[in-house]
């Protein structure tokens, strides 16, 4: 008996182990680490830490519990039902359920919440993350390593995923400069020029001109909450503005060749072979908006642009030319701009519970910052998301959800061990 109950002892000591918030961190650490890489390790990473945390339910349930009195929280789980409801009228509810299918990597919302008071280490991951990705793409273009379809500079998955977690980490160095000495302000420099150039190799405009909005907005915010701060945080973006000057100009800029020729941001390339450029883009805005004119309040469904829109516009209306090419805008499924994706899909209703998701949450996050401005790098990350999203289909990719999702809940100040987040201590932190 003596035995068996030491012997059980041990299995339960290896059991508390392995449910420790410890190893907890850990794999979700790894799991955001490997999400600005590609898309197959960002499905693997997001495995390891929905895994992990469906093994720790049992202890997590508090937690979730207080997450679900968040009102940002219950307005963006109405909206996802209302989305999920709308394939009843859906003209094509196989495509519209396929894509509702990206929202999934909004789990990393819950699996997240409880370990926002770990917040250094979670951001940490990030910036180990994309500055793998950005020593990727730097590869690419001096030694043309590795070789993928998505293009010289892009890193091994979308331009415009890959421009969105490196304007994402220019943010965050940047901010970083702000929030420590000036002494450790300019030991962020290189990263912050290294993840610039990631962003100009890449070449998305959208994600450049959200980097600018960003930066603006938190000046506004910081003015407002810690004036002490607005001397270091106007530095700091005019710093930032500096950076992206001069890596614009580097050798094999995406960005100013895509500017210069009118390309588009995210470099959508077709099936016949050209790149959607910015008239295309205003043209499918266009199209659906007028479409949505006829289906006002609840929306045509989700995934239903391509048959009750596009494939039933007037033939003379559909014929565009680009770069003296036809296109056809009968042949679009995907409109590149979220809100106007979500207004035509889900009407005036989804539309309003999105605007108050955005409202809420953003009500909530800047009493984040107020208790502890060091927020402000998630909340600048969540407003360049936001914005960004106004260039292409976010709710079509999981991949760019999981931008969103990972940023917006770190936003959110979590009240247990507030106290070792002080920002006299971000030096030791950063160290």
């Amino acid at each position: 008996n003596h035995h068996s109950t030491m012997h059980n002892s041990k299995w339960r000591n290896v059991i508390d182990y392995f449910q420790s918030e410890k190893i907890h961190l850990c794999l979700v650490m790894l799991g955001i680490a490997l999400q600005p890489i590609s898309t197959a390790t960002g499905n693997i990473g997001f495995g390891i830490a929905l895994g992990f945390t469906l093994f720790r339910i049992p202890l997590l349930i508090p937690s979730w519990r207080t997450l679900a009195d968040q009102t940002w929280f219950r307005f963006l789980t109405v909206w996802l039902a209302w989305s999920f409801l709308s394939l009843l009228w859906s003209s094509d509810w196989g495509f519209g359920l396929m894509q509702f299918k990206a929202t999934r990597v909004l789990l990393w919302i819950p699996i997240l919440w409880p370990l926002r008071h770990r917040w250094w280490p979670l951001i940490s991951s990030i910036l180990i993350g994309t500055t793998l990705t950005q020593f990727m793409q730097a590869s690419q273009i001096y030694f043309h390593w590795p070789l993928t379809k998505f293009g010289t500079g892009a890193g091994l998955t979308t331009a415009t995923q890959t421009s969105l977690w490196d304007a994402t980490a220019v943010g965050f160095w940047l901010m970083l400069a702000v929030l420590a000495s000036w002494k450790m302000a300019f030991a962020t420099l290189p990263a912050a020029i290294l993840a610039a150039s990631g962003l100009v190799w890449a070449g998305t405009r959208g994600a450049a001109l959200a980097l600018i909005v960003e930066l603006i907005g938190s000046i506004i915010i910081i003015a407002l909450i810690k004036k002490q701060w607005i001397k270091r945080v106007v530095i700091c973006a005019l710093v930032g503005i500096s950076i992206l000057t001069g890596v614009y100009f580097l050798p094999h800029s995406q960005l100013s060749t895509k500017i210069s020729n009118n390309s588009d941001a995210s470099s959508i390339t077709l099936a016949d072979g050209y790149v959607v450029n910015a008239n295309v883009r205003v043209a499918m805005w266009k199209m659906a908006l007028e479409g949505w004119t006829h289906y006002p309040i609840f929306g045509v469904g989700i995934g239903g642009i391509s048959n009750t829109i596009a494939k039933n516009i007037d033939a003379k209306d559909s014929q565009i030319v680009v770069d003296n090419r036809p296109f056809d805008l009968s042949t679009v499924t995907m409109i590149h701009n979220t809100y106007i994706q979500i207004l035509t899909e889900s009407g005036i209703v989804g539309m309003g519970l999105f605007v108050a998701f955005i409202t809420t949450f953003f009500a909530c996050a800047l009493l984040s910052v107020q208790k502890d401005p060091v927020y402000i790098m998630t909340l600048g990350a969540s407003m360049l998301w936001f914005v960004a999203a106004s260039f292409d289909g976010f709710f079509n990719s999981g991949g760019f959800l999981s931008v969103g999702a990972i940023v917006l809940t770190l936003s959110i100040r979590s009240e247990v061990n507030s106290d070792l987040r002080q920002v006299h201590n971000t030096d030791a932190r950063l160290l």
